[in-house]
């Protein structure tokens, strides 16, 4: 029985709401939306006493070089592709809209990352570890979540590389169980997405 309300609760965050705003079934924002979730998560997180607080936080966080390594491969790959799909948007944001580049690096990481990370990393790996026996196939299923989510943007570019970052950074947070470094990654990943041009494609 446990098992089965856990398992409603995950198709329910996970599959049904991104369907809703995909068909447009929600009227209000998808910022406010993901806020609403994840105040839902981190309040079953926080009352569960088996629940590691430790894991907000960079304590034992020794995976710099790996965080760094990813970063550049992501700025890499970003650059790459902007300039193969959309290079007429390379560096457009912060020539054409620099206060709303500005706004992304202080809003970005605090209303749309912490949230997700917490929301596909945290509570994911802690709340549904009963529906799954293998930790890998546990990482597997949050990229692809994660990936899934990214159908409300109406193309499947975004969803594919959601699905590839979301790969990574499922497989480091398994390794480092930290919710703080890996929304620092998130952060820093979006911003350079967003600077460089990519971000459009991250847009209706």
């Amino acid at each position: 029985m446990k098992a089965c309300l856990r398992l409603l609760e995950l198709l329910t965050i996970y599959v049904v709401i991104p369907l809703l705003f995909y068909f447009k079934y929600i009227p209000i924002h998808k910022l406010v939306t993901l806020s609403l979730v994840f105040g839902y998560c981190l309040a079953v997180l926080l009352i569960n006493r088996n629940f590691k607080r430790s894991s907000l936080s960079f304590i034992g966080f020794k995976g710099w070089v790996g965080l760094l390594l990813r970063v550049l491969i992501a700025t890499l790959t970003i650059l790459a592709l902007t300039y193969i799909i959309i290079p007429s948007y390379l560096f457009v944001l912060p020539y054409d809209k620099p206060m709303y580049w500005v706004a992304v690096f202080f809003l970005y990481p605090i209303w749309s990352v912490i949230p997700q990370e917490f929301i596909y990393r945290s509570f994911f790996f802690n709340r549904y570890k009963l529906l799954f026996r293998n930790e890998k196939v546990m990482a597997i299923a949050s990229a692809t979540l994660f990936a899934f989510l990214h159908i409300v943007f109406h193309n499947w570019i975004a969803v594919a590389c959601s699905f590839c970052i979301g790969l990574l950074w499922s497989f480091a947070y398994l390794r480092h169980r930290s919710l703080a470094a890996i929304s620092v990654e998130h952060a820093i990943v979006g911003i350079i997405l967003f600077t460089v041009g990519l971000g459009n494609i991250f847009f209706n």
